[in-house]
Order: C-alpha cells, then sequence, then structure tokens
C-alpha cells in the first residue's frame, strides 16, 4: 500500500472532491481516484458513494471507520518524523511551568550541567496542562508538571516524584498570622485573596475548596507572578493560597497549614510519550535528584 493512498483518502474526506484532493496535491484527478479505487479493491468494500447527479460524495460507514485508522496512521507517522528530526538535532525540547522553572528547576541544573545535558535543553514555558497537551502532539519531548489528578492520557507516561501541600500566606501583620487554632478553609469566606491566573493550578485546587464549603472569597487581584503575589500579601493587601515549593524563609510571610480534609495536593512530575521517552541516563537524574522531595 502506498503512503500517498491514505493521504489523498484523508484529504478527500475532509474535502468530498477529487478535484479539490488534485489541486492540493499538484497531481490529476485521475490520480486520486486510482488511489481511491486500489484502496476500496484492497479491502473489497466501498469507502464513498458517488451521487453523480447532484456531484456530492457521501461516506459510508466502511469509509467512516478506515477513516479513523487512517488519522491514526498518519498522526503517527508525523509524530515519527518530528521525533527522528529531534533525535538528529540532538536538542531536547521541554516543558517548563513557572513556578517549578522558577523553584525547583534551578536546583537541578548543575547537575544537568555536569551531565553535559543543560547545553542541549530549550524550554517551553508554560502551564501544565498546555505542556500535556504539547508533549501529546509531539511538539515538545518532555514535560515538567505540577497537578492535582493524575494523567488519564493512555499515550503518555508520568513518572510522579514529589508532593508539595497547599498554603494560606498571610502578612505578618494580618490577624490569622497569630492564630493558635486549626484554620478551615472555611474560616477564610471573608478575606479578600490576591489569586494567581487560570494558567496556575492553584486555581483549580482553590475552586474545588469553594465548591466543598459551599464559600466563594472575594479574589481581588489576579496576576501570573507569584513573586508579585508574595509581596502584595507581605503587603497586607490580602491573602494567598500557594503551593509551598514556592515559599522561602526569607519571603517575610507566614505560611498557614489547612486542617480541612481532602486539601488537594500538588503533584509534581515528568511527562513524555510512551513512545519517546527521555534518555534513560536524564530520567534516572531528574526523578532521584534529592532537592525535588524537600
Amino acid at each position: 500500500m502506498n503512503l500517498k493512498w491514505l493521504e489523498y483518502y484523508d484529504k478527500l474526506v475532509e474535502e468530498k472532491n477529487f478535484s479539490k484532493v488534485a489541486t492540493f496535491f499538484g497531481v490529476s484527478q485521475p490520480t486520486i481516484t486510482m488511489a481511491i479505487k486500489r484502496l476500496e479493491e484492497s479491502y473489497q468494500t466501498h469507502f464513498f458513494e458517488r451521487d453523480y447527479r447532484h456531484k456530492t460524495l457521501r461516506l459510508t460507514a466502511s469509509g467512516e471507520n478506515f477513516h479513523r485508522h487512517v488519522k491514526k496512521i498518519l498522526q503517527e507517522l508525523a509524530l515519527a518524523q518530528t521525533e527522528l528530526v529531534r533525535l538528529k538535532a540532538r536538542k531536547i525540547k521541554f516543558g517548563l511551568p513557572p513556578i517549578i522553572g522558577t523553584y525547583l528547576f534551578p536546583l537541578l541544573a548543575p547537575q544537568l550541567l555536569q551531565a553535559n545535558l543543560l547545553n542541549r535543553m530549550q524550554p517551553v514555558e508554560q502551564g501544565s496542562q498546555r505542556l500535556l497537551s504539547l508533549v501529546s502532539t509531539g511538539s515538545i519531548d518532555f514535560a515538567f508538571i505540577g497537578i492535582l489528578d493524575e494523567v488519564k492520557d493512555p499515550n503518555l507516561v508520568v513518572n510522579y516524584f514529589a508532593n508539595s501541600t497547599f498554603k494560606i500566606i498571610v502578612s505578618k501583620n494580618h490577624p490569622l498570622a497569630h492564630r493558635t487554632q486549626p484554620l478551615y478553609f472555611k474560616d477564610l469566606a471573608s478575606y479578600p485573596f490576591i489569586a494567581l491566573t487560570n494558567s496556575f493550578t492553584h486555581n483549580k485546587a482553590f475552586s474545588r475548596l469553594e465548591t466543598i464549603n459551599a464559600i466563594h472569597p472575594t479574589r481581588i487581584f489576579h496576576t501570573g507572578d507569584i513573586q508579585i503575589v508574595k509581596k502584595l500579601v507581605a503587603q497586607n493587601v490580602g491573602i494567598s493560597f500557594i503551593t509551598s515549593i514556592a515559599l522561602r524563609s526569607d519571603d517575610d510571610l507566614v505560611a498557614l497549614d489547612l486542617a480541612d480534609k481532602g486539601v488537594p495536593e500538588f503533584k509534581i512530575g515528568l511527562a513524555y510519550r510512551e513512545s519517546f521517552p527521555p534518555a534513560p541516563a536524564l530520567l534516572d537524574l531528574i526523578t532521584t535528584f534529592h532537592p525535588w522531595n524537600n
């Protein structure tokens, strides 16, 4: 079977017109017609019903079934080509979410440099959900991710190697800074929040707590810069909700635990396609490096 036949078939399903497909590929219409005929003969079925009077083309049930397989084959071949090009280039294109990039990746970078890997690595900075999509389509090789729920994509492998808790952060001058009783999410209903933008996993975790507790604290300001969040909280403009890996001893903040049951955890992992795993040495270095678990 000729691969071009499958490409012609896929385009014909989209266009429903032999002439348009021929023009798209720069071939004659009989070339397209013969390719489809040979495919139908190979499988002893008809993929299209032709209405010559109205000049229309309709996909049969067999045609729809075959097209699902054709799409998968073409996608896999395109992905294989991308992977082979990347292997030849010897560049490692990887995803780096903002918080992991700011607080965790710098701890790993010296080890990558020593292993002669850092100079080959090209970061793509996006939120974790967007990075998972890029890994799945082959746009990047792998991604560090920070998520709440385990990834269900059957084409992806995710190695989870650390968990981080979410904290409420307040100014040292805030009334909650001196609280001695357990703090529950419902206790925060009247306090204004400085929130991270929707690309952060934090918003999903916060929304879950809102739903569980049936309260919706006011979010007075949104930003994609966690340093701005911490500075505004330190100035007592509001309080916030962030993962503990983004906290440092010199932040001039007070971090409080939530006593609620079922507070989401920030799961940190490495996601890659099953068909294109990172080199074993790189994978081992990343998942066993001890500061991830601090």
